[in-house]
């Protein structure tokens, strides 16, 4: 019994000591092991959610981006074109329209390079995996050779926002692009 109260009383002690916010810190920490990318989130954001949001879970998540932009908008959507606002970690590249209150997520990209760990993507393919091995594992997979942007479009009417690319007319090779949201101004 006199060990079991020693013990709560050293804990209670301990607790006492740990700076303002720490155990708040440890507690965010420990529950965000990662990153999720779906063709409709990015982490807990939904797409057309709060960029306000979406910046301040990211850079809770993946510390301040290696750069952030703004943009005017595409050239290409003519007078409707709409400012962005793009926050970039390594290969990863997050799009968000700032305007209107909080603003909204766009939504991702990922291209190839250094993609910062714990990100998870969509079926699990990544800048590493080959075209032919992400025809095999996407759902309902269709591909096409796109010769404006000279990439090889994969797609799935089961995530219609997504497309995976690959920089090879024959389709062979790695996959070097994965977007929720294309948009050719980037």
């Amino acid at each position: 019994m006199r060990r079991t109260t020693h013990w709560i009383l050293t804990g209670a002690l301990m607790a006492a000591f740990v700076p303002a916010g720490a155990e708040a810190k440890a507690a965010s920490s420990s529950v965000i092991q990662g990153l999720d990318l779906t063709p409709t989130a990015v982490g807990r954001v939904r797409v057309g959610g709060s960029a306000t949001a979406a910046e301040k879970m990211l850079r809770q998540v993946l510390g301040p981006p290696d750069k952030a932009q703004n943009s005017k908008g595409c050239e290409l959507a003519g007078p409707s074109a709409e400012p962005r606002r793009f926050l970039v970690w390594g290969a990863l590249t997050v799009t968000l329209a700032p305007t209107g209150g909080a603003g909204r997520l766009v939504g991702w990209t990922v291209s190839s390079g250094n993609v910062p760990p714990g990100l998870r993507l969509p079926y699990r393919i990544t800048t590493s995996t080959t075209v032919r091995d992400a025809m095999r594992t996407i759902p309902g997979a269709t591909a096409h050779w796109d010769d404006v942007f000279q990439m090889y479009w994969i797609t799935t009417p089961r995530a219609a926002r997504m497309m995976w690319a690959g920089d090879r007319q024959d389709g062979t090779g790695r996959i070097t692009y994965i977007t929720d949201a294309f948009e050719p101004c980037e």
